[in-house]
């Protein structure tokens, strides 16, 4: 997660627009590297990297090394059973959807919605198939994996999470128009 993240994040932290966002929570954000990366671009923005412990010292590493120590926080968590603490401004969940099943992404996204100040956004950064699912390569390879190895998971296309938005009640969906290097598009949605 942290090579692929050392990558992306900070592409994604140039495409994304937080500068209205004064808090972020990255769920399932592991080594803090996106959030990292969202807080040295984003100066007025804290963040909190919400994850299991055993990421913490992963994730501490990172915060030490990018010099974020009062700007980025990991608190210690499981999305699918604890409670998300605080409210947010933006929630960010990167390639956490694909592990898990229909019902279980629903609940992690109600979590969310329900963690967001009014105005804020859920962004989803995933391998997003189209919505006849036989495609793009990448992320139709990636849902056969995800078959394989999880117990549920899948790619999802952008239809389908779109459902999943809208269950939780927000609105303004959009893919956002451009592709990463590792091949993930963002889905981005308002309260």
């Amino acid at each position: 997660m942290n090579a692929t993240g050392l990558r992306v994040a900070p592409l994604l932290a140039k495409k994304l627009n937080f500068k209205e966002m004064r808090t972020l929570l990255d769920l399932g954000g592991g080594p803090a590297t996106y959030a990292c990366h969202f807080c040295l671009h984003n100066p007025q923005l804290k963040a909190f990297v919400f994850d299991l412990g055993f990421a913490k010292a992963h994730a501490q590493k990172n915060i030490n090394q990018f010099k974020m120590q009062k700007r980025v926080s990991f608190i210690e968590g499981n999305y699918l059973t604890d409670p998300l603490p605080g409210q947010y401004d933006a929630i960010f969940l990167s390639h956490i959807l694909h592990a898990e099943s229909p019902e279980r992404c629903q609940l992690m996204i109600q979590k969310a919605v329900r963690a967001l100040n009014p105005g804020g956004k859920i962004l989803i950064q995933e391998f997003v198939m189209n919505d006849n699912k036989d495609g793009p390569l990448f992320p139709a390879l990636f849902a056969l994996n995800m078959l394989i190895g999880t117990d549920g998971g899948t790619a999802y296309s952008q239809k389908e999470i779109a459902v999943l938005l809208k269950a939780a009640g927000v609105n303004k969906i959009r893919h956002l128009p451009f592709i990463m290097p590792n091949g993930a598009s963002v889905i981005c949605a308002t309260v």
